[in-house]
């Protein structure tokens, strides 16, 4: 029996070994980095202030703006044409990553140093004041050696050594980590410890990157390619731009409209929605080579529709989970006073949910290298959120802001599938995905207005709703259907196995 089990378990994975092996290992390790701030959050939240937190989240919104500039986004660019260059010519591929590496590296570092000379100018006009320009210079280095680590770890995703690539992140992960307490915890360092550790830990990572892919290293540049690489990465930079302003901008303007302690409490519920941007980003990662791959088959274009549902399912599935046990999550991360945050989580997580769909349909934006209609979507997006924002937030506050966050993104996913579709035709089915977004959207509202003093009844019946929640979701989705397939295939494997 225990052999049949081996044998049925070594058949499942190896059913779609490319996507088994890249969305588990590449996916998972990829999330490592953002599990960092994950895990530390439950320790930092109760050194510091809630205020203190919303300036971290504040600081990190406003540097992150710069990555982009840092890097020009040539990474997209490199990993777009590595696939066009014979496996065997392994000098054309040395100068296409050379190119982009040293770019990164030397154009980053200057600029990094320019914006670091403002830091003093830049705080002033996000907190009034420079008390915060170290942490900003900080944090500037930082995301200019994460735009570096991050190049480094796709050559790794595109060259599929999962092994080293999983490495690398678990390091970095539990490095960052413990450097976070000792800083932070340990020394006071405050929100400066909070900064610095990345910065540490970015440097440590680079140097062990630069060694794990030293073979496609080398002093040359190929101007023809760097060229290429720009022409395919600086349309989408404006998009990458209005992105961060997607995903960013409501942190900055709730500083004109609410307390550092409000912002504390927005930023705390990003946390606790980042249980479902986890397992997101590690379905994108792992996805997006198999996607840039197989882009140009027909045969894969098919298989989309239902990697859109099931996408569908299990994260909105995850969402509920995640909303419908908010509070005691927020007990984990926080102290008590967070909770006026919980509310916010099943927005927030939504938000994610959009953002992630994107990866399953732009088919026709990135066959026909049409990227300027990220761009479009992006800058849309961020348009409607802004005027959301200024509608929203004077009345209502963080809540505001998670609404313009939620329905910003929907409007961005919304153009680049209108965009992809026009270009290369998918015929998605998206009846399933709108009942299943309307029963997610009633379980929220139920635990934003539904409140039952008895701790066990309140319980059992939150219970209760996931499983009629799940049932919903299984009759949407044609859950029948995926059975039915799951139990063909062990069939054929027992059968098999029994030969």
């Amino acid at each position: 029996m225990i052999q049949k089990l081996r044998k049925v378990i070594t058949a499942l994975i190896s059913l779609l070994p490319k996507a088994s092996t890249d969305i588990l290992i590449y996916g998972i390790g990829g999330s490592l980095s953002q599990l960092v701030a994950f895990l530390t959050t439950p320790v930092i939240s109760r050194i510091l202030t809630p205020g203190d937190i919303g300036n971290i989240a504040v600081i990190t919104a406003a540097a992150g703006y710069f990555l982009v500039v840092m890097t020009m986004n040539i990474a997209t660019g490199m990993m777009r044409f590595y696939y066009e260059i014979e496996a065997s010519d392994h000098h054309t591929r040395t100068r296409l990553i050379s190119s982009s590496f040293w770019f990164v590296l030397v154009f980053g570092a200057f600029t990094t140093f320019i914006l670091s000379y403002f830091a003093p100018q830049l705080t002033s006009i996000f907190f009034g004041s420079e008390h915060f320009a170290r942490a900003f210079i900080y944090a500037l280095i930082a995301l200019w050696l994460t735009g570096l680590n991050d190049l480094l770890k796709n050559v790794l995703r595109i060259q599929r050594k999962p092994v080293r690539f999983l490495v690398l992140n678990l390091f970095f992960a539990l490095f960052n980590f413990l450097l976070t307490l000792l800083l932070v915890v340990g020394l006071k360092m405050q929100i400066e410890g909070f900064f610095l550790a990345q910065v540490i830990a970015g440097i440590v990572m680079a140097f062990i990157g630069i060694l794990q892919i030293r073979g496609y290293i080398s002093l040359t540049y190929s101007g023809e390619w760097f060229s290429k690489m720009m022409a395919y990465s600086l349309p989408t930079i404006p998009g990458y731009l209005f992105y961060w302003g997607l995903t960013s901008i409501t942190a900055l303007m709730l500083t004109q409209y609410t307390t550092d302690t409000e912002i504390g409490y927005f930023s705390m519920a990003t946390k606790v929605a980042k249980i479902v941007e986890l397992v997101i980003t590690a379905f994108t990662l792992g996805w997006l080579p198999i996607f840039l791959e197989s882009i140009n088959k027909p045969e894969f274009h098919a298989k989309l529709n239902e990697v859109f549902r099931y996408y569908v399912l299990l994260t909105l599935s995850l969402s509920a989970v995640v909303v419908l046990f908010a509070k005691e999550i927020f007990y984990v991360f926080a102290p008590p006073e967070y909770l006026a945050g919980a509310g916010l989580v099943g927005l927030l997580c939504l938000k994610q949910v959009f953002f992630g769909a994107t990866y399953t349909y732009t088919v026709g934006i990135t066959q026909k290298k049409k990227t300027i209609w990220i761009s479009v979507a992006n800058a849309a997006g961020l348009l409607v959120t802004v005027a959301l924002s200024f509608l929203l937030m004077p009345k209502l506050g963080k809540m505001g802001a998670a609404i313009a966050d939620a329905i910003g993104m929907l409007i961005f996913a919304f153009i680049e599938w209108l965009a992809s579709e026009r270009l290369v035709p998918l015929r998605l089915d998206f009846k399933p995905a709108f009942a299943a977004l309307l029963v997610y959207l009633a379980v929220w509202l139920y635990t934003i207005f539904v409140s039952i003093p008895n701790g066990i009844a309140d319980l059992t019946l939150r219970i209760a709703i996931l499983l009629i929640f799940g049932y919903a979701l299984y009759a949407i989705i044609d859950g029948r259907k995926l059975m039915g397939k799951l139990s063909e295939f062990f069939k054929k494997a027992y059968s098999t196995n029994d030969r």
